[in-house]
């Protein structure tokens, strides 16, 4: 099988993005997902929406009260699906002030319509505001396995640094699992996947025994 092929079959696990939400101000978050089922591996839906934002409206002395309300209509539209209006409020928000929420939530919209290029951007931009978002990190992984063709390593790339950031959190384990495994790093995909079980996702337990069987099978013919 084509690493394409394994690597797309591995993003049908991971589990869904997800999207957040806040009292606004600004608003913003991640898409999670987690490897291994469409609703619950390499996901590729959201199944909540994008979080408010946590910054405080920045310290410029102008912030026009209409910042808020294009956030707020913007995120409001991610939630009814009508995601052509989103990008108009997020774009009218972004030409006030680039907040790293606002290019979170814009990358959400982006995804939903399945521009991953543009999604991408919006958050890799929103990294650079917020080296610590993992969310980001971790949607960026998604966005990069559902490429065409796919970018495997650059998704690990993110995932691993998801998983500095927030060690104890088991769905960025099993998602960087995923796609080791897709790539045939069967022995550190499978310390994940254990990982992974050890931090209470219960569905890695079948990935460690599939895993743990390659592994042997591999062993076998050599």
């Amino acid at each position: 099988m084509s690493l394409s092929r394994s690597v797309s079959r591995a993003a049908s696990s991971f589990s869904r993005v997800r999207l957040a939400s806040r009292p606004v101000t600004a608003l913003g978050r991640s898409i999670r997902f987690s490897p291994i089922v469409l609703p619950r591996t390499f996901s590729t839906s959201p199944w909540m929406l994008a979080k408010a934002i946590d910054d405080p409206l920045p310290a410029e002395p102008d912030i026009p009260a209409e910042y808020a309300e294009h956030i707020e209509g913007g995120n409001s539209y991610i939630d009814t699906g009508d995601y052509e209006s989103a990008r108009d409020s997020f774009a009218k928000a972004l030409e006030i002030y680039r907040s790293p929420d606002v290019l979170f939530n814009k990358g959400v919209m982006e995804y939903c319509l399945k521009d991953h290029s543009a999604a991408i951007s919006s958050w890799l931009e929103c990294i650079a505001l917020d080296p610590e978002n993992t969310d980001a990190h971790s949607n960026l992984a998604s966005a990069y396995v559902l490429s065409d063709p796919p970018k495997a390593h650059l998704a690990i790339k993110h995932l691993r640094a998801a998983i500095e950031i927030r060690p104890l959190d088991g769905e960025i384990c099993f998602n960087l699992a995923a796609v080791l495994e897709a790539t045939n790093q069967l022995k550190e995909s499978l310390e994940m996947y254990e990982r992974s079980r050890g931090l209470g996702i219960a569905r890695a337990e079948q990935n460690v025994r599939s895993v743990g069987a390659k592994i042997m099978a591999s062993q076998d013919k050599e």
